[in-house]
């Protein structure tokens, strides 16, 4: 386990979940589930670093 990779990936969920509204729907759900994996010390599997890059891409100050 990278212990220096899952913090940067939990400081991304962090500054995520700022980005996504509370109305957020499925998006929002999901960043609070992965933020509360990572909280827990357990790593993301490939497929859900995969969609925290699309909901960051979805909340990105270009989008936004």
């Amino acid at each position: 386990m990278d212990n220096d990779g899952d913090t940067t990936m939990l400081e991304r969920i962090e500054l995520l979940a700022t980005r996504v509204p509370q109305n957020g729907g499925w998006d929002r759900g999901f960043v609070e589930s992965v933020k509360e994996q990572l909280e827990n010390g357990r790593t993301l599997s490939p497929r859900q670093v995969e969609t925290v890059e699309k909901i960051e891409s979805k909340f990105s100050d270009e989008a936004i």
